[in-house]
């Protein structure tokens, strides 16, 4: 960004007129900061500041080695500790549906709920219950890690600890069983 001697702001280079010369574009590329300086033209910087934790009370244009900054006086309108917690409940958030999508892109609610009817039946072999103890099993282990992604999610006290914190369920892919409805229901029907 540029400000003009008029005072205008421009974001994107683009022709300008000074002193009824136009001036093209390419100035903005080409020229040093000392040769448009001599124009009136001067690079522009606003400071970012997260609308979301404050808010401006009042401002100024600082001029420092030929760069204007316009600056604020912030007022906090949200603590550290608010930004962090809605942070914290974020990640969880987003950890409990990874965890749920996981799961459920290899044995679905219907799914899980059949392999525990199966279970249940009194007639169900050793064999498949076996198999449908793996299943379960293998959930656990899903769900044991999430749960350690919980605690440490849910323990993190400031956002550095809180962003290093990643979870990757694929790990489990390895371990899945090979177990499902389908093949329950052939051995069933044999």
């Amino acid at each position: 960004m540029w400000k003009l001697p008029d005072g205008k702001i421009i974001r994107v280079a683009q022709d300008v007129t000074i002193d009824d010369t136009v001036y093209p574009a390419a100035i903005f590329g080409r020229w040093s900061k000392e040769n448009l300086a001599r124009l009136g033209i001067k690079p522009y910087r606003i400071q970012a500041y997260d609308p979301e934790i404050f808010r401006p009370t009042a401002q100024l244009e600082v001029e420092a080695d030929g760069v204007i900054t316009l600056t604020y006086t912030l007022e906090r309108i949200k603590s550290e500790a608010d930004v962090l917690a809605e942070k914290i409940e974020d990640k969880f958030w987003s950890c409990n549906e990874a965890v749920n999508q996981y799961i459920y892109s290899h044995y679905d609610q219907g799914t899980q709920s059949s392999f525990i009817a199966f279970y249940a039946k009194p007639n169900t072999s050793a064999e498949l219950k076996t198999a449908i103890e793996g299943v379960h099993t293998w959930i656990a282990m899903v769900m044991g890690y999430y749960y350690q992604m919980k605690a440490a999610i849910l323990g993190a006290t400031d956002e550095e600890t809180l962003n290093a914190i990643t979870w990757d369920f694929k790990q489990f892919d390895a371990s899945k069983p090979d177990v499902t409805l389908g093949g329950i229901y052939a051995v069933l029907s044999q």
